[in-house]
């Protein structure tokens, strides 16, 4: 939750200063974060039923979220190149895909914390209720 806004900000803080993402970018990050979606509902639906197959997939996701974080750095300075995005935004777009990172380890350690016994209350009690 805390990093989706803080994504969320980054990409807002960007907008309001009249700094605007490329839609390759966009559409980049788009891909990114809907990976990590999908891994949240994979890491949930094994604490929640304690169903263990989607582990595998999880980690495949995580090192195809890696991937596309290289890529997504590379595209990003070939646009630069390119004069479609500016450089000085090259920082708050390395910010967001560590974010996307994060969020993706985030998913793969609820996972092993369900795989090493840790009971799904315990996450609702850390989360103060809610998720």
């Amino acid at each position: 939750g805390v990093l989706a806004v803080e994504v969320a900000q980054m990409l807002r803080d960007k907008e309001d200063k009249k700094y605007k993402y490329s839609s390759e970018a966009i559409k980049d990050l788009q891909k990114s974060l809907g990976l990590v979606y999908e891994m949240y509902t994979e890491a949930m639906n094994i604490i929640t039923t304690g169903n263990l197959e989607g582990e595998d997939k999880l980690r495949k996701k995580s090192q195809k979220i890696t991937e596309l974080d290289i890529k997504m750095r590379k595209n990003h300075m070939q646009r630069v190149n390119k004069g479609k995005c500016k450089a000085g935004m090259t920082a708050s777009f390395n910010r967001i895909l560590g974010c996307i990172d994060r969020m993706g380890n985030s998913c793969v350690n609820i996972a092993e914390a369900a795989l090493s016994g840790v009971e799904y209350s315990y996450f609702i009690k850390s989360a103060g209720g809610s998720l």
